[in-house]
């Protein structure tokens, strides 16, 4: 059975959703949903269904969040061996506002246990993570934990994703040692600091820095994939939206259970494409019944 580990965000997603267009400087109507998230905790949820074996590797703070995420990754069919619970911190909480539309207007992100998904801490993993066939990282660890998961050697596929502007540039000295990079059209431009305006553009740019897999999205437009000296890009079908958040975690776990299958790297996204539509057609992170093995 294939071994795969997923490094990285484990949290609660706080959904709130406007009844009208959302107004700034002021209330405004509407509900609050929540959810179990995180870039990794939702990716490994959904491998699950791959039929694989899947382990998170994550910190939880010793409050009722964190026993709430830990029931909740055991019920996914989840091993929770990997999560580390840090006495004295909070769990990670992501705060989202989405207009009636689904689409997000700003959004907080309550993360300082992650300062704890260090090097020191997932190296004290380094046999079971030597021994996967696949590792997924997201840049909620710290700068350390992905150049320490970039040096392995010998060491299983790799694939991260940059999770958002500000954290990707934690991949500032590893991002061409991994395998496969996940990244949107603004996350790319933070990674390569260029005057690139597509995302095909961005694409051979990625690549010319000796990135050998990467997928660039752009919301509804095209996905640039490159996959060794090919540039391909996918489109994406529109289709009614309910909410943003989830689609792009669903995405990836259809992209890596692709890859464990066999698939190229364009055949896996136009598969996955149609998991990260049921993500967008529904409120909160997709569960395990939405991946197809």
């Amino acid at each position: 059975m294939t071994r795969i580990i997923c490094i990285g965000g484990a949290h609660l997603d706080q959904i709130g959703r406007t009844h009208g267009k959302a107004k700034l400087h002021t209330s405004n109507p509407g509900t609050m949903t929540v959810h179990a998230g995180g870039v990794a905790r939702n990716v490994a949820s959904l491998l699950v269904r791959s039929g694989h074996a899947i382990g998170l590797l994550s910190v939880i703070g010793d409050d009722q969040d964190g026993q709430t995420l830990l029931s909740r990754c055991r019920s996914d069919g989840l091993s929770t061996e990997l999560l580390h619970q840090v006495p004295g911190r909070e769990t990670a909480r992501y705060l989202a506002i989405e207009d009636e539309a689904g689409d997000l207007v700003t959004a907080i992100a309550a993360m300082d246990i992650y300062s704890a998904l260090s090097a020191d801490l997932i190296s004290t993993h380094a046999d079971i993570i030597q021994q996967a066939s696949l590792v997924f990282a997201d840049t909620n660890c710290s700068a350390d934990a992905l150049d320490w998961l970039a040096s392995l050697a010998p060491r299983p596929f790799l694939a991260v994703d940059a999770v958002s502007i500000a954290k990707a540039r934690r991949l500032e000295n590893s991002l061409t040692a991994f395998d496969l990079v996940f990244c949107n059209r603004s996350e790319a431009l933070s990674l390569l600091s260029c005057d690139a305006t597509s995302t095909e553009e961005l694409a051979s740019q990625i690549q010319a820095i000796g990135c050998k897999r990467a997928l660039i999205t752009d919301g509804p437009n095209p996905i640039a994939c490159l996959e060794g000296d090919t540039i391909e890009m996918i489109p994406v079908t529109a289709i009614a939206q309910v909410s943003a958040t989830g689609a792009g975690d669903a995405l990836i776990a259809g992209v890596l259970s692709g890859h464990v299958n066999g698939q190229s790297l364009a055949n896996s996204v136009r598969s996955a494409l149609s998991t990260a539509r049921l993500a967008l057609q529904q409120l909160g992170s997709l569960t395990t019944d939405h991946i197809s093995s």
